[in-house]
């Protein structure tokens, strides 16, 4: 499966623009963020698709419910 992404290709995010006064020391600037992503990601399954999967492992309560007669699909 190949997928691919992308976060604002055009640049149309917005600049901030601020101003401050700190005891007389003036500071004016414009604030610009990298925002422009484009990614790829590629994922293979290896191995046969057509074999049934392998058998669950027995848990603690498996083997419980074994000895005492239960089971297991009783507690879904």
């Amino acid at each position: 499966m190949l997928q691919l992404t992308a976060i604002d290709l055009l640049g149309t995010s917005s600049d901030f623009y601020y101003n401050s006064n700190y005891g007389g020391l003036v500071i004016d600037g414009i604030r610009t963020f990298d925002n422009q992503r484009f990614g790829i990601s590629a994922t293979y399954k290896f191995g046969n698709q057509k074999l049934k999967g392998s058998a669950r492992k027995k848990s603690a309560i498996d083997e419980e419910l074994k000895r005492i007669g239960g089971n297991s699909t009783e507690l879904k």
